[in-house]
C-alpha cells in the first residue's frame, strides 16, 4: 500500500508541478549531480574569466528525518492534495509502534513520536 501512495503521490507532484523545477532531491529522473555539473561550470567560467565566484554550502544532512507534521498537512492541502489521500498520509505518519524481533523472542512495542520521512518511502 505505501509504494502506490507513494508512486500516485509523485505522479500528482509531477504533474501538477507544485514543486520548483530546482528540487532534484528524492525527485524521479532528476538528481543532485545536475546542481554538481553546474556549480562546476559555474567555478570553471570564473577561472577562464579571472571572475571572483562566491559560494555558501550549508549541511543539511537529518534536514529530512524529522518533519512538522501539522505543516506538512497544511502545505499537502495546499498542494491540492486533501481526503482520502491526506488522511492516509496523516495516518501513517502518527503514532507508529515497531517491535523488534531478536533471535526467538520480541522487544516490547515501542511508540515512536517523530517519524523519518526517509525510511517510510
Amino acid at each position: 500500500m505505501e509504494r502506490i501512495v507513494y508512486n500516485r503521490l509523485n505522479w500528482y507532484l509531477e504533474s501538477h508541478s507544485p514543486l520548483a523545477e530546482e528540487q532534484v532531491g528524492f525527485r524521479k529522473f532528476k538528481s543532485t549531480a545536475h546542481h554538481v555539473t553546474l556549480f562546476s561550470q559555474a567555478i570553471k567560467d570564473a577561472l577562464n574569466s579571472k571572475q571572483v565566484l562566491t559560494a555558501i554550502a550549508v549541511d543539511l544532512k537529518s534536514a529530512y528525518d524529522t518533519v512538522w507534521k501539522e505543516n506538512l498537512w497544511f502545505k499537502l492541502n495546499n498542494m491540492g492534495i486533501s481526503g482520502h489521500l491526506l488522511n492516509w498520509i496523516k495516518s501513517f505518519l502518527s503514532q507508529r509502534l515497531c517491535r523488534v524481533r531478536y533471535g526467538d523472542g520480541y522487544q516490547n512495542l515501542v511508540f515512536f513520536r517523530q517519524v523519518s520521512l526517509r525510511e517510510r518511502f
